[in-house]
């Protein structure tokens, strides 16, 4: 009963998220052409924090789009590459 309650909910929630469709990728489009003809610099400081953002999300998400990937185009996901001892 409970299992079947939460089972409801988590759902429901995800009914709720709607990530996609013409207003989410209109959107994405606006902004990254805003972005690509802005006349604004980044700062060295913001520059590296992104860098390292992007580091830390790729290193995060990266195990989840090679599987994906490998599920989408029907190949097996590569071999994890081995860390070399020193």
């Amino acid at each position: 009963m409970v299992i079947a309650r939460i089972d409801e909910m988590i759902d429901r929630r995800i009914d709720q998220i709607h990530l996609g469709g013409r207003q989410f990728w209109t959107r994405i489009d606006r902004e990254l052409d805003r972005i690509a003809n802005s006349k604004d610099v980044m700062t060295p400081e913001q520059e590296g924090r992104l860098i390292a953002d992007l580091r830390r999300l790729s290193a995060k998400y990266r195990p989840l789009a090679i599987e994906g990937w490998a599920a989408i185009t029907d190949n097996p996901p590569p071999e994890p590459a081995r860390a070399t001892q020193r």
